[in-house]
């Protein structure tokens, strides 16, 4: 059984708040947009600076699925995460973006979508939660709707995290030996054991199945 009652699962388009200070690489992101930059300048960090935070984790960065980030509003001056991407293939995602503007039919295809990927996540969020060598804290799960072919698996891990606890992390998303594609039976189970947390102006509550908690502040 797990050691709380539900997991939780953030569904939300990360790009809106999270700025990435790093390439997939670890190579400090170059400013061409104006907008970005005064972003990219709220984390308070000079690019030596970050290159300082992601020496000790060329490791991760080696496997090209993470990036440095800091989401302004939501982390103080100078704090980072690790953000750790698996992104779903093109021919298991909706065609079309969820938005709050999103048409009934749209929302049905992201209420199976969400459905369909359910084992998945709950075998992440419970890895994550059993994991004795994360930090407290521990890491946040997320469907990113805004990554590329409108879905991915992002945990957001703090920078702190030890080299064996990120290859755990990098195993549950990349090497979980489920089955695949999950079946309905999987699926309904896998929906029992978490809670959709979601932005309502920005995430339609009917594309979720399931438990689910609105909130103001992503996070």
């Amino acid at each position: 059984m797990p050691s709380k009652d539900l997991y939780d699962v953030g569904v939300y388009p990360l790009s809106v708040d999270t700025t990435f200070l790093t390439d997939r690489w670890g190579e400090p992101v170059e400013l061409d947009d104006p907008e970005y930059r005064e972003r990219h300048a709220a984390a308070g960090l000079t690019k030596g600076e970050i290159e300082e935070i992601t020496k000790p984790l060329e490791e991760a960065f080696n496997t090209e699925s993470c990036f440095l980030v800091h989401r302004p509003g939501l982390m103080k001056p100078r704090e980072t995460a690790l953000f750790v991407e698996f992104e779903f293939a093109e021919q298991y995602q909706p065609e079309t973006p969820l938005s709050a503007e999103s048409s009934k039919e749209d929302v049905a295809a992201w209420r199976d979508c969400l459905s369909f990927h359910a084992p998945a996540l709950v075998h992440v969020a419970r890895g994550m939660e059993e994991n004795g060598a994360l930090p407290s804290g521990q890491g946040t799960l997320f469907f990113d709707t805004s990554a590329a072919y409108n879905g991915s698996i992002v945990a957001l891990l703090p920078t702190e995290i030890s080299e064996d606890a990120f290859w755990s992390v990098h195993d549950l998303l990349y090497h979980n030996g489920l089955a695949f594609p999950h079946s309905r039976h999987a699926q309904i189970a896998a929906l029992a054991e978490m809670r959709w947390r979601f932005d309502p102006a920005l995430t339609p509550q009917d594309a979720l199945p399931g438990a689910c908690l609105s909130f103001n502040v992503a996070g």
